[in-house]
């Protein structure tokens, strides 16, 4: 009878261990073109720090989409993205320290993920504009930054072809990797 009563507690915890995913490593190298890498940027690159509540809709080619919230917190010591499903769920939680990336969740596997391009995507649409377009400079790629009261435009030019661009306008922003072909569409939340 013993026996019993412990195996119960541990089969639950064997099962909570394996059904949540974790990775944790140092960041990969992000691929903005077929042949032009960029590495992440430090923290420390955010220029003014971040807390930011928001409606997020992804799309990708030709599939559905995706609804979360997503709560973004970027300061100079971390980048921490969570993202929760609308049933409260969440789905999963990435952070970025300047050394090691972490990606967790419980519905996606660890090794379907890069979230070092989710990390790419949320710095060049979020961090200081001029260390963005060190960054993409040093790539060998055209970065062009626009301002003009609430409005704000980011783009990433391969020779004449544009390869990934950021629109804000307001509370509203669209991030659009046109050579990979999936967007963003993020709704700051007050």
């Amino acid at each position: 009878m013993f026996k019993y009563r412990l195996f119960f507690p541990v089969f639950i915890l064997i099962i909570v261990f394996f059904s949540s995913c974790k990775s944790i490593r140092g960041a990969g190298v992000v691929y903005i073109t077929d042949e032009n890498t960029i590495g992440l940027l430090p923290p420390s690159a955010i220029g003014v720090p971040m807390e930011s509540h928001q409606l997020l809709t992804g799309s990708f080619g030709s599939h559905d989409g995706f609804v979360a919230e997503a709560f973004l917190v970027a300061d100079e010591e971390k980048l921490d993205i969570t993202m929760i499903s609308p049933s409260g769920q969440t789905i999963c939680s990435i952070l970025w320290d300047g050394k090691a990336l972490s990606f967790s969740s419980s519905f996606v596997a660890a090794s379907k993920i890069k979230a070092e391009y989710i990390v790419a995507d949320m710095q060049m649409a979020f961090y200081d504009y001029a260390e963005v377009g060190k960054l993409i400079s040093s790539a060998r790629l055209l970065f062009r930054y626009k301002a003009d009261g609430d409005k704000q435009n980011r783009s990433v030019y391969q020779g004449t072809s544009l390869v990934w661009s950021m629109e804000r306008d307001g509370n509203s922003i669209s991030v659009v990797n046109h050579l990979r072909g999936y967007r963003y569409d993020i709704e700051i939340l007050q």
